[in-house]
């Protein structure tokens, strides 16, 4: 199995991912990175969304997420997908929301001012 791969398909356990993630660069993590920054100034996003399609995406997404939080803080990062539908509708760990604002389950559906199916972090719990 991958490493990627292996660090999304420990759950419930975030310790290895979180670890991961404090962990220096790789090469890969750095030209992620300069991607991201490059992007991030091209577009002046006022939300992000990251599509975690399967396992192997989780870290990536993370890095993307991280990267976005340390240079720019303002606009919100919401993560969905695949994997999230199928791996993370019993969300319970605050410590996503270290990376992303809104975990977000199907299509996010809005209705008039709440969001639904979308997990926050409210008084450091998941809500």
């Amino acid at each position: 199995m991958r490493y990627a791969d292996s660090l999304a398909m420990s759950p419930p356990d975030f310790d290895p991912l979180a670890d991961a993630l404090a962990a220096p660069p790789t090469l890969i993590d750095s030209i992620l990175d300069e991607l991201t920054t490059e992007a991030l100034e091209r577009h002046q996003p006022t939300v992000v969304l990251l599509s975690v399609p399967f396992p192997g995406a989780v870290y990536a997404a993370f890095r993307i997420a991280q990267s976005i939080k340390r240079r720019r803080p303002d606009p919100p990062v919401c993560l969905g997908g695949g994997y999230v539908n199928t791996e993370l509708r019993e969300l319970a760990e605050p410590r996503v929301f270290d990376y992303v604002d809104f975990v977000t389950l199907d299509d996010g559906e809005r209705t008039a001012d709440r969001l639904v199916r979308t997990f926050v972090r409210e008084d450091g719990a998941v809500r």
